[in-house]
Order: structure tokens, then sequence, then C-alpha cells
């Protein structure tokens, strides 16, 4: 299979179970590695994100291996969705409006670092009808409140894991064509179970369109 798109950084979602196999993803003729869709519960929505692209127009090639695991019943694969970034603004970009924030490296975050806080605010104006927040979850953090054109989406978020996790994305999909602007607030409340209450922005992801 294969898709075409232009943009900085492509998300592939699709489906594990015990009857899946493995796929090779290419882009652009670069070989991204193989996928392992075997899982003995099955996982809906499980993606792999490729970023760093270039915003420019990419091919991305989907192989079907017809390999698997051996206890897998089933060599097929699944694919739910791509998602493509038209836009990655990371954390140190212009577009982005802070509000007492502060900077601090990561390896393991989008882009080598992040920004924090437990009492600012961040703004980003973007075209689109989706927008996901790349940001962390982990022991020490607290509680955040998202804003899209002044509207609260949905109840207060969580941030708070037993185990650090790194760019974790959160979506807020189906809005109508035309210019938004999403604002991320740290709210300085925070589990119980919580050693802090800091938020984490690590960056946004706006997608666009493709074809197949």
């Amino acid at each position: 299979m294969m898709f075409k798109f232009r943009g900085a950084a492509v998300r592939l979602v699709m489906m594990r179970a015990d009857d899946l196999g493995q796929l090779r993803v290419q882009i652009d003729g670069i070989d991204k590695g193989t996928i392992d869709l075997f899982k003995k519960n099955r996982v809906y929505e499980f993606s792999r994100l490729f970023d760093n692209l270039g915003d420019k127009k990419h091919k991305l090639l989907v192989t079907v291996l017809g390999s698997k695991k051996s206890k897998s019943k089933g060599a097929g694969i699944v694919i739910d969705a791509l998602q493509v970034a038209e836009k990655r603004s990371q954390e140190t970009d212009r577009p982005l409006i802070w509000n007492k924030w502060k900077n601090k490296n990561a390896a393991q975050a989008a882009g080598g670092a992040f920004r924090y806080s437990g009492k600012g605010s961040v703004s980003v104006t973007f075209e689109g009808t989706s927008v996901q927040w790349l940001t962390a979850h982990g022991p020490g953090y607290g509680q955040a409140d998202v804003f899209i054109n002044g509207v609260q989406q949905g109840s207060r978020l969580d941030l708070y894991a037993p185990v650090q996790q790194w760019q974790v994305p959160v979506e807020f999909s189906g809005l109508p064509r035309g210019t938004h602007t999403i604002e991320i607030r740290a709210t300085g409340a925070r589990n119980v179970a919580s050693t802090g209450n800091v938020i984490v922005v690590d960056g946004f992801l706006i997608p666009a369109d493709y074809s197949e």
C-alpha cells in the first residue's frame, strides 16, 4: 500500500491482535523498520510516529511481509488510519504564546527538550479540523485544563502516572474547518498520588489530509 502525503511527521494507526502478522514501513525509499502486530489481547489504535521528515511531499509504503510470530493465528495486517502532521510546533516555536514556563532538556522528549509549568498557560493558533498536544505522564505531574476557541474541552486532564511516559499525544478532533486556537492551562492541582503539580508541553501536531 502506497500513501502520498505532505508534512513533517506521520502517524500510522493500526490494530494488534492474536491473528495478525508483520509489516514493513518505508518512507521515500528509506526503511523505517518492521512492525509486529501480534498481541494476545486485541489493541485498537496502536500507532507508530515517524517524524523529522521535512515539510514536503513524501511517499509511505506499507508492505505486508506474510510473516508472523509462531503464536499468531494469521499473517494479515490492519491499518486503521494515517495521521499526517502538516506542522509540528515545538515548545520553542514563535507561534506559541507562553506565560510562566521553564525549559528543560530531555533526550526522550520531542526535539530533545520540553517546557513545564505548575501555573502557566500556552496557546497556539492553527488551521485544520484536529490537533494533538504532545505531553508527558509521570509520577510528579499535575492536572491541566484545555480550551479550544475559549471553550473547555471535557473534564480536567490528569497527567499523573506511576511510570514516566514521553511524547504522549492528547488529540482533539471533529473541529469545523478553519482557524482555531488551543490553550493549555496548568491548574496547580494534582492527583493525591502525585509528587508534583507541573504539566509538560512537548509540542503540537496539526494533522493534514492525505491521499492513498
